[in-house]
């Protein structure tokens, strides 16, 4: 007897699943209507590759970061010498292995002086990626649902940057994504088939591997399978190794890098993050806002205490909750970067004669000062603030999104449930990490699809009546 099994009004878990397949009352997109779709978003991705393509071809730098610089040092000495190294005799420990060996392939199969390849690839993926957004939120919501997600999702600029860089957040969300996909195969699996679990586990393990800022998801991740398992079989031991083959991937592949990070450097660390003050840039802005002290200072103040201290996450808080209302003012601020940033330093690559001379308009609205901004903005070109108008209302349109959400949670099925809360719980795990870390537009990209999915789903309630096709009817 299943949980539903006494609600006159609607047949159990199980039996919906079974009717809505038998029935084919949940059926992808007929031939025609899958073809346009993929069409659709070809034709969408090959025209953000080409205005990619027409601003690389004026500044061929563009697809390098500071950042990018260490990732091709590891990737050129681990192709050429095989060797895991940034610098010869020095084992890296501060990156771990997925975006340099991905860079590795790319040499492989195009060269190793060939950089746009890599840039190539992460447009394609990104297309798989359109895809994903397109298929979880036809969905949850339906065509409407589906319309907008990939509509707000191939409008993201943020994302849309760091597609075009040698930097691991694209591979990254393409990993997280893609966890997300197989969960949502796991739950719609009528015969619950722990395969999915196994193989959501090893792509948010490989997710890791390539960006670390994931390192602690797969726990609460693994707690969330633990409760949907159960509450989809009433079934312990269902639960229990529903959890286990999820967290199997990470036990042994997390396990090996630990070992292997023990083994050169002495510290049972991941990345030599956890290590290297991970928490200072947090503290020294928390002490610059609370004591009115310069950087240097701050900084010295945090490196004393941290070094001085048993556990560094421990003497983090400790700091935190000495200075409580500038650890909330720097964190709440910080959160606000990261998820309504329009990322203007950015448009300067793609727009460079209309923001050659950018406003620091951060700087003018923190203080109120608006007529000087408006002042700035009168002696830019015309089209420099209705750009960043654009992108940020774009921020705001998907956050908007995401609330009309909220109210339609109730209509939805055990299934789109389960995938509801679990980007959900993605999203909060990568807002909630920037109190350890300063809050930035990149910190939004690996979360963006979810926010989307959601977003869509929220306005496909004002756009029709009709339920979503998973939904019982």
């Amino acid at each position: 007897m299943t949980r539903l099994a006494n609600i006159a009004t609607k047949p159990s878990i199980h039996l919906q699943r079974d009717l809505w397949i038998k029935s084919n009352k949940f059926m992808p997109p007929n031939r025609k209507k899958k073809f346009l779709l993929i069409s659709a978003i070809a034709v969408i991705c090959t025209l953000r590759f080409a205005f990619f393509y027409d601003a690389y071809l004026d500044n061929p730098n563009l697809i390098v970061d500071p950042d990018t610089k260490s990732y091709l040092d590891i990737s050129k000495n681990f192709y050429e010498t095989g060797q895991y190294e940034r610098m010869p005799g020095k084992p890296e420990i501060h990156r771990p292995p997925g975006y340099p060996l991905y860079l590795a392939l790319n040499y492989a199969l195009f060269g190793q002086d060939n950089l746009l390849a890599p840039v190539i690839l992460h447009h394609v993926l990104f297309f798989f990626m359109m895809l994903m957004v397109a298929r979880l939120a036809r969905q949850v919501g339906g065509t409407a649902a589906m319309m907008m997600a990939t509509g707000l999702y191939a409008f993201d600029f943020t994302t849309f940057y760091y597609v075009n860089e040698i930097l691991s957040e694209l591979l990254f969300t393409f990993f997280i994504l893609l966890a997300i996909t197989l969960f949502n195969s796991a739950v719609l699996s009528i015969n619950r088939q722990k395969s999915w679990f196994f193989l959501m586990g090893l792509m948010l393990t490989v997710a890791i591997f390539v960006r670390p800022v994931g390192l602690y998801l797969v726990y609460p991740i693994t707690i969330y399978i633990a409760v949907i398992a159960y509450f989809d079989s009433e079934k312990t031991s269902h639960s229990a190794k529903s959890a286990v083959i999820f967290f199997v991937p990470w036990l042994v592949l997390g396990g090996a890098w630990y070992l292997y990070s023990f083994s050169v450097s002495g510290n049972f660390t991941f990345t030599s993050y956890e290590t290297e003050g991970v928490f200072d840039q947090r503290l020294v802005a928390v002490l610059k806002s609370s004591l009115g002290i310069d950087h240097d200072t701050a900084y010295t103040m945090v490196r004393e205490r941290l070094l001085s201290a048993d556990s560094q996450t421990r003497a983090f808080f400790v700091l935190l909750c000495e200075h409580p209302w500038a650890a909330f003012k720097e964190t709440i601020t910080d959160m606000g970067r990261q998820l309504l940033s329009p990322s203007q330093w950015y448009l300067k690559f793609y727009f460079p004669t209309v923001f050659e001379n950018q406003v620091p308009m951060e700087k003018f609205i923190f203080t109120g000062n608006f007529a000087e901004l408006a002042s700035q903005l009168e002696k830019r070109p015309a089209p420099y603030f209705p750009i960043v108008l654009f992108v940020f209302v774009h921020l705001v349109v998907v956050y908007l999104g995401v609330l009309l959400s909220v109210f339609g949670i109730r209509r939805l099925s055990f299934e789109n449930l389960a995938l509801y809360v679990v980007m959900i719980l993605f999203i909060g795990y990568f807002v909630g990490i920037t109190i350890g870390f300063i809050g930035h537009s990149r910190f939004r990209v690996p979360f963006m699809p979810a926010l989307v999915i959601l977003s869509g789903y929220g306005f496909s309630l004002l756009f029709s009546r009709n339920k979503s096709k998973m939904d019982w009817e």
